[in-house]
């Protein structure tokens, strides 16, 4: 991961405490943030990162630079993106939408981790019952060469859905 730059618009800024997260938010290693939050630890952050003007910002919003294809063309190769914490699960709250999510059972080779970001999209399968529904959940690239990561039922509980995307800031690298 690289740290922004003077040149990027998103840049590393070293803010009294009374301007985070009204003008910067902090920048964090998507690894890092993917396993601590699942284990329910607070990541700190020393970088902090001021964020172009006209978005409001709240905490547990961060900046983070993609890795990988699969998301493109919307989010590019390390791209810095802003996300933020997720810390509603429920599935009509998260349908159709690009998250970073981690679980055992996912292995991203362009991350290399047990997290990925992807469009979520949840849907009962055929033959489920009303009484006992199946779900399934699958994690869709935007790019048509990457395969979507499928979570068929996986419990609730046991996938974890780190952060929403809410925008590319900058894709200045």
């Amino acid at each position: 991961m690289q740290r922004p730059s003077t040149e990027s618009r998103v840049h590393q800024v070293d803010p009294p405490p009374a301007d985070k997260y009204k003008t910067c938010v902090p920048f964090l290693d998507l690894h890092t943030v993917a396993g601590a939050f699942v284990e329910g630890e607070d990541v700190e952050s020393e970088i902090w990162c001021g964020v172009p003007p006209g978005r409001v910002l709240r905490p547990g919003m961060f900046v983070a630079q993609m890795v990988g294809h699969a998301m493109e063309p919307q989010i590019p190769e390390g791209a810095y993106c802003l996300f933020e914490r997720q810390h509603d699960a429920r599935a009509h709250a998260l349908q159709g939408r690009i998250v970073l999510a981690q679980h055992r059972d996912i292995y991203d080779a362009e991350t290399g981790g047990n997290y990925t970001i992807r469009r979520y999209v949840q849907e009962q399968r055929s033959g489920a019952s009303r009484s006992r529904p199946t779900r399934s959940v699958r994690l869709l690239p935007l790019h048509p060469a990457y395969a979507p990561i499928l979570l068929d039922n996986v419990p609730p509980d046991e996938r974890h859905v780190i952060a929403t995307f809410l925008m590319v800031l900058d894709t200045h690298v």
